[in-house]
C-alpha cells in the first residue's frame, strides 16, 4: 500500500490547508491597517462636529479653541482649515483666520467659499485692496449662487465708492403698504378742561382726535460721490417722498430733501461738511421749509468699531404760521461695533441734545430743549435674511408755561421699531416692519400712542 502519507507535510507543502494560512495573515493585516486608518477619520468628524456645534450655540472662541488644539496633526486637511478659519474669524483672531484659509486655496483654488471668506478677514483688517480683489476672482465664477452674489457686489459696490475709482452714482425705489393706527398723531380723548378758560370742558373736533387708515407710501432718490483729490470727494443727493392714505386725505404728506457737500479723509477720520434743505407739505400745501447744515467727523477706531460726532443747524420756516418761525441746533454723537460670533451681530449707541426757538416774542411756550438716545441692533442669519431693532426716546422740556393750560410742557417721546430685511434677488429687498411711537404729556392734547405696520419693497441701482 505504500509508506504513510504525512498530512502536514502535504498540507505545507501547497495542499488546501498551506495556502489558507498565509490567506488569513493577510487578511488580519489588511482589516488592522483599515482599522487604524478609520479611527483618525473618525475621531477628525467627531472634532469638526464638536466645532460646529459650538458655532451653532454662538461660540465660536470653543470652536477655536477646539480646533487649535489640533492644528499640527491635521492642518492641511480643506474641511479642517476652513472650519478653523471661520471660528478663528469670528472669534477676532483675523491673522490666524487668513493662515488657515490660505491652507485652504493653497490645496483647493477654486474654493468660493473659502475665497470669499478670506476677502471678509482681508476687509476686517483693513487690507481693502487685497479684499477687493478677492471679491472680485469670486464674483466671476458662474457657480456663485445668486444670494452669494448678491453679498459680494454689494462689498465690491463700497470699494467703487473709493476715491481712486472715480465717480460714484446710487439710486433707489421703494414702495410702502401699511396700516397706521394714528395717522395724525393725535390724542384719542374725545374732551379735555381748559384751566384758562376756568377749567370749561371742551368737545375735541374729530380732526383732532386719533384716527386710523391704511396707507400707500412711494419713495425715490439719488446721490452722486467725486473725488476732487485723494482725500478730498464731493456729494450730493436729493430725495422724494408721498404718503397716500385711504380715506383721511387730508394727512396726507410730501417732502424733498436734499443735500451737497465735502468729505475729506485725515488719517482714520472723515470730516464732512454739508448744507442740507428740506420742503414739507401736508394736504399738498407746504406746511414747513428747513435750510441749514452738518459738521459731522466719523472716526474709524478699528476695523469693526466707529465713533461719530455731529454739529447740525437748521432755519426753520412755516408759511401759514410764521409765528413758529425760528431756529433749531442738534449735537450728537454715536458708537457702532460688530461683534464676533454667529449671525454676525451689530449694533450702535448714541446720545444728542439741542435747542429749537421761535423769533418772535412773546412764544416762549413753543421754545423747548430736547435730549435723547438712539440705540439699534442688527442679526444676520444667512446671506439673504437679517432682523433688526431700533430704539430713540426723546425728552422735551418748554420753556414757559402753555397759555390755555397754564403749565410748562414736558413730553417723552419713546420709538420702538423692529423688522427684518430679505434680499431675494440682487439689489431687491423686502422689509416688513412694526412701529410703536408713545409720547407721554403733561398736557393731555399731545399725549398719544401709535402703532405702525408695513411693507416695504426697495431696489437699489449703481
Amino acid at each position: 500500500m505504500g509508506p504513510p502519507v504525512n498530512r502536514a507535510s502535504r498540507q505545507d507543502s501547497g495542499g488546501r490547508w498551506g495556502y489558507c494560512r498565509p490567506h488569513f495573515a493577510v487578511t488580519a493585516v489588511v482589516l488592522i491597517l483599515a482599522h487604524l486608518a478609520l479611527v483618525p477619520v473618525h475621531a477628525q468628524n467627531t472634532l469638526l462636529n464638536q466645532a460646529r456645534a459650538h458655532m451653532a450655540d454662538g461660540n465660536p472662541q470653543a470652536a477655536y479653541d477646539l480646533l487649535r488644539s489640533q492644528e499640527a496633526s491635521l492642518a492641511g486637511d480643506p474641511g479642517f482649515d476652513y472650519l478653523l478659519g471661520i471660528a478663528a474669524m469670528d472669534s477676532g483672531h483675523l491673522t490666524h483666520s487668513v493662515f488657515a484659509l490660505e491652507r485652504v486655496l493653497a490645496v483647493e483654488p477654486d474654493n468660493l467659499l473659502a475665497r470669499a471668506e478670506i476677502a471678509r478677514v482681508y476687509l476686517m483688517l483693513g487690507e481693502l485692496r487685497t479684499s477687493q480683489q478677492e471679491f472680485e476672482t469670486v464674483s466671476k465664477s458662474e457657480d456663485l449662487p445668486p444670494a452669494a452674489r448678491n453679498t459680494v457686489e454689494r462689498y465690491l459696490t463700497a470699494f467703487r465708492a473709493t476715491p481712486e475709482e472715480g465717480a460714484d452714482f446710487k439710486a433707489f425705489l421703494a414702495v410702502t403698504v401699511g396700516w397706521d393706527s394714528n395717522v395724525n398723531a393725535a390724542s384719542d380723548i374725545s374732551s379735555v378742561a381748559i384751566p384758562a378758560t376756568g377749567g370749561a370742558i371742551f368737545i375735541l373736533d374729530p380732526g383732532a382726535r386719533e384716527v386710523d387708515d391704511a396707507f400707500t407710501t412711494v419713495a425715490g432718490g439719488a446721490s452722486v460721490s467725486v473725488p476732487l483729490t485723494d482725500k478730498l470727494r464731493a456729494n450730493a443727493g436729493l430725495n422724494v417722498y408721498s404718503k397716500f392714505l385711504s380715506d383721511q386725505t387730508q394727512f396726507e404728506t410730501q417732502s424733498l430733501n436734499g443735500y451737497a457737500g465735502l468729505d475729506l479723509v485725515q488719517g482714520d477720520t472723515i470730516f464732512t461738511v454739508a448744507a442740507q434743505g428740506e420742503h414739507f407739505l401736508l394736504d399738498r400745501d407746504t406746511y414747513r421749509n428747513a435750510l441749514g447744515g452738518l459738521l459731522q467727523l466719523r472716526h474709524v477706531i478699528s476695523n469693526v468699531n466707529q465713533f461719530t460726532g455731529y454739529a447740525q443747524y437748521a432755519r426753520l420756516t412755516y408759511p401759514t404760521q410764521s409765528f413758529r418761525d425760528g431756529n433749531r441746533f442738534t449735537l450728537g454723537g454715536a458708537y457702532s461695533s460688530i461683534l464676533p460670533g454667529r449671525f454676525a451681530p451689530s449694533g450702535f449707541i448714541g446720545g444728542f441734545g439741542g435747542l429749537e426757538e421761535p423769533d418772535s416774542t412773546g412764544f416762549d411756550y413753543l421754545k423747548y430743549r430736547f435730549a435723547g438716545i438712539r440705540m439699534g441692533g442688527q442679526l444676520r442669519f444667512n446671506q439673504q435674511t437679517s432682523l433688526f431693532g431700533f430704539f430713540n426716546y426723546e425728552r422735551r422740556r418748554y420753556d414757559a408755561p402753555d397759555p390755555l393750560f397754564n403749565e410748562r410742557r414736558e413730553d417723552n417721546h419713546y420709538g420702538v421699531r423692529i423688522g427684518s430685511d430679505y434680499a431675494f434677488a440682487r439689489q431687491w429687498t423686502l422689509t416688513p416692519a412694526v412701529d410703536y411711537i408713545r409720547s407721554d404729556s403733561n398736557v393731555p392734547i399731545f399725549t398719544y400712542d401709535r402703532w405702525i405696520v408695513s411693507a416695504t419693497m426697495r431696489v437699489d441701482f449703481d
